[in-house]
């Protein structure tokens, strides 16, 4: 098996275009909204994370995707997000 050699300015360019494609693939739900504001949509709960839901009704959820094996993740995680909020 033999290396190939891949030159600064071809891997730069790979790169931009890598990036480009990425950058188009990119949803932003802000410019969803504006670009169809007919429609007038529920507000959504804040979603800060996967493991973290702030309802609009000011409900909490939090979501621990490990067992608890012992460790008190399902004390500590709460009382954690409390000081922080």
């Amino acid at each position: 098996m033999s290396a190939t050699e891949m030159k600064r300015r071809d891997f730069l360019k790979a790169g931009a275009a890598l990036g480009g494609g990425l950058l188009i693939s990119l949803y932003i739900p802000e410019w969803a909204v504006a670009a169809d504001s007919s429609e007038t949509l529920s507000p959504a709960p804040f979603v800060p994370n996967a493991f973290v839901r702030i309802g609009t009704d000011e409900i909490v959820t939090v979501i621990v995707n490990k067992s608890e094996m012992g460790q008190g993740v399902y004390t500590s995680l709460p009382m954690l997000l409390a000081e922080e909020l």
